[in-house]
C-alpha cells in the first residue's frame, strides 16, 4: 500500500469570490425609471378548483434619447446596459415594486400570495424596453373568507 497517498486534513471552503462586471449606479436606477412609460394588462382569472390566479404582463418603455436622460454611453453600450439592469437586485426590485402596484390595484379585494416573475430586457431604436410577465396566486381578505363582512363608514 505504498502507492497510496496519505490522507489529508480537508481545506476549508473560501468564502469570497472576486467578480468583474457593470453595474448600475442608484442614480442611473433612478433616472432610467423616473419618466419611464408603464403600461399593464391583465387580469384575474379562476381555475377548476376555485382557486383566484392574476395573470400579466408589464411592459415598461424608457427612451434613451430624452434629454434629462444623460447616460454617457454610445449605442454600443447597449448591450452592458441591458447586463448591468439584469444584474442589478435594486433595479429589479424597482421593476417589481411597480409590477406589484399594479397587480393590487387590477386583483383587488383579492390579495397576493407570491408572484412568479419573467423579465425580459431589450433595446429597440434606443428604447430600453422591459417586458414583465406574472402570474400570481389570490387569497380572498379574511373577513370575506369566513362569511364575515364589515361595512366602513
Amino acid at each position: 500500500m505504498d502507492h497510496l497517498k496519505p490522507l489529508q486534513k480537508p481545506r476549508t471552503m473560501p468564502v469570497f469570490q472576486r467578480i468583474d462586471g457593470v453595474a448600475l449606479t442608484l442614480a442611473a436606477d433612478e433616472l432610467l425609471l423616473k419618466n419611464a412609460a408603464v403600461v399593464s394588462e391583465g387580469q384575474v382569472e379562476t381555475d377548476k378548483d376555485g382557486a383566484h390566479v392574476y395573470y400579466g404582463t408589464t411592459f415598461i418603455s424608457i427612451d434613451l434619447k430624452r434629454k434629462d436622460l444623460h447616460l454617457g454611453i454610445d449605442q454600443k453600450d447597449f448591450g452592458l446596459l441591458i447586463e448591468a439592469a439584469r444584474r442589478s437586485i435594486l433595479f429589479r426590485v424597482r421593476l417589481m415594486r411597480l409590477v406589484r402596484l399594479e397587480t393590487e390595484r387590477r386583483s383587488f379585494p383579492l390579495l397576493l400570495r407570491g408572484m412568479l416573475v419573467q423579465t425580459e430586457f431589450k433595446i429597440e431604436d434606443r428604447q430600453f424596453l422591459v417586458d414583465i410577465n406574472i402570474e400570481c396566486p389570490l387569497a380572498m381578505p379574511l373577513d370575506e373568507a369566513d362569511g364575515h363582512h364589515e361595512d366602513q363608514v
